[in-house]
């Protein structure tokens, strides 16, 4: 089985850093917002990063995509393609993260943000057999006006039994530039959401310091993103082993804002010998042109081998924010091939277009 043929989930997608070229500049057409290039091999340089940059200038071009975000239609559509392009991964079930706070406009709130997506999942589960859910992210750096509005949005939505029978809400996120805002501002939210069983995970460690890390374990996140900082602190990567706090791993990204030097001296596989739950993610496909198998590749050279991949793919469903019945549902599909829709065998040479 070739790592495109693997069945895989994933769970660190930004829907915001997803989108195709091709799709910002229709966007773009469409609402009359003028991008500094037009067309789509003129435009790719100022919406995807292929060589190394600060965290910050990452960030940055997503000022150019945040515009094109604000209405029904450009939600449930990108969210559509998502599904399409995650099915070209063979990805049994995404979990998309997005913050609904930069999508809301005079009349158009943060709920209706929300069911936007869920509109779009849905379509794309019915095309492309790829379940989901929505994890909604609070910003570092947003006032409690806007995380408070999103974090409220999230109660509305949150159900313990959202599944996989239709895309639904189904945790928490916090994101942002570690290296400017202090984490632990943000308790609160986590402490109100562990109180409404709501579970969360939280960019973590893709910056030097050990300070969001351990807002993380203090916060009772279960999974982290990123976590490359962990590298060096064996304290706190034995508390997550402990914990059994998984980490998302994000490889090309951590190279591309230089959290890494290169793939090869990527920390995930000393993670994984650590006894350390992991996983293989995106973190921003259209970002970074790059696809899930693109990634389970890299893994390689960051020296897994095929099978310790194989072996992280499938337990990587049990770190999914799912009823217990809905994990085993797709685990259940893992071992059935061909359960995808007529999506699986989207065009795979056309990804990042």
């Amino acid at each position: 089985m070739s790592l495109r043929e693997l069945p895989k989930v994933e769970l660190h997608c930004h829907l915001d850093g997803a989108l195709r070229p091709a799709t910002i500049l229709e966007l773009a057409r469409e609402r009359g917002v003028k991008l500094p290039a037009g067309n789509v091999e003129a435009l790719r340089p100022f919406v995807q990063v292929h060589g190394p940059c600060a965290l910050s200038e990452c960030l940055a071009v997503f000022e150019r995509i945040y515009p094109l975000l604000k209405d029904d239609a450009a939600l449930e559509r990108v969210a559509y393609e998502l599904v399409e392009d995650s099915a070209g991964d063979n990805i049994r079930h995404l979990e998309v993260r997005f913050a609904p706070a930069l999508n809301a406009a005079p009349g158009f709130s943060t709920d209706d943000a929300v069911l936007a997506v869920l509109r779009g999942l849905e379509r794309g589960r019915k095309e492309f057999g790829v379940t989901s859910g929505v994890l909604v992210c609070l910003l570092l750096g947003h006032g409690n006006d806007e995380n408070r509005a999103a974090f409220d949005t999230l109660k509305r939505f949150w159900r313990p039994s959202n599944g996989v029978a239709r895309p639904g809400v189904v945790g928490l996120d916090l994101a942002g530039d570690a290296s400017r805002f202090d984490a632990r501002a943000y308790a609160p939210y986590f402490e109100e959401a562990r109180a409404l069983g709501i579970p969360a995970t939280c960019h973590a460690g893709e910056v030097p310091g050990p300070a969001t890390l351990e807002f993380a374990l203090d916060a009772g996140a279960r999974r982290i993103g990123h976590g490359t900082a962990l590298d060096g602190q064996e304290k706190l990567l034995r508390r997550v082993v402990d914990a059994k706090v998984a980490i998302e791993l994000n490889l090309t990204s951590n190279v591309r804002t230089k959290s890494v030097a290169r793939i090869e001296d990527h920390p995930a596989r000393r993670f994984y010998q650590a006894g350390a739950k992991v996983s293989v993610n995106t973190d921003d496909r259209g970002l970074f042109g790059i696809d899930l198998t693109h990634e389970y590749e890299e893994a390689r050279r960051a020296g897994f081998t095929t099978d310790e991949l194989t072996r992280i793919s499938l337990e990587s469903v049990d770190q999914l924010f799912l009823p217990d019945a809905d994990r085993a549902s797709v685990r259940a599909r893992f071992a059935a091939p061909g359960t995808q829709g007529s999506g699986a065998s989207f065009r795979a040479a056309e990804v990042g277009s």
